[in-house]
């Protein structure tokens, strides 16, 4: 009789709200200094609040508030909001996910708003965004694998003892859909049952 087989495949989630505050924190630490624009020179920028959303295309979408600057110039700053998309990405077996391809749009509020597609186009700024998107699973998929051995460690059905081992732990692709990145695992081992009546 062949050996029972465990196969469990579950996602591990990250919701776009939980990147959102890491997010925020790394652009208000580098608005702390002026952003260097070719050929214009340094601007200052203060950012609000992002926003992040699952976008077309297994993209991630990334909104912000801007005001901007340049030190050369007087008036009112430049308003508007910076938009950016990026695909998720990560290498086969990794937990680390990280962000490529990214994608600058905006929409502001006058003429001047060429100005916040310069400074997104800005050397760093792309950077910045990959950077502060970047994730590490890891602790999760430690948990979760935790979780999932003590579950079907072993219990009892009736006179039936159920015995599970976890032998492999695969991870696959990451994919942004929208409420959140999805990382899938799979789960694979065997089970031996046992015949125990009244035990």
């Amino acid at each position: 009789m062949p050996r029972p087989h465990l196969d469990v495949r579950v996602p591990v989630i990250a919701d776009y709200a939980q990147l959102q505050p890491v997010v925020d924190r790394a652009l208000a630490k580098r608005a702390k200094r002026p952003f260097v624009l070719p050929e214009l020179g340094p601007m200052d920028v203060t950012f609000g609040p992002s926003t992040i959303y699952g976008a077309p295309g297994g993209r991630i979408a990334l909104g912000v508030d801007v005001e901007a600057r340049l030190q050369s110039r007087t008036g009112k700053p430049t308003r508007g909001r910076l938009w950016m998309t990026a695909i998720p990405r990560n290498r086969a077996g990794s937990a680390e996910v990280r962000f490529s391809d990214i994608v600058i749009t905006g929409d502001t509020d006058n003429a001047a708003g060429d100005l916040l597609i310069l400074l997104g186009q800005s050397p760093g700024f792309a950077p910045l965004i990959a950077d502060a998107l970047t994730q590490n699973f890891t602790r999760d998929l430690d948990e979760l694998q935790g979780k999932i051995r003590r579950a079907v460690g072993q219990r009892r059905e009736g006179a039936f003892v159920i015995r599970t081992d976890i032998a492999g732990f695969a991870i696959g692709e990451i994919r942004a859909y929208g409420n959140g990145l999805y990382l899938p695992v799979q789960m694979t081992g065997g089970a031996r049952v046992d015949y125990r009546p009244g035990t």
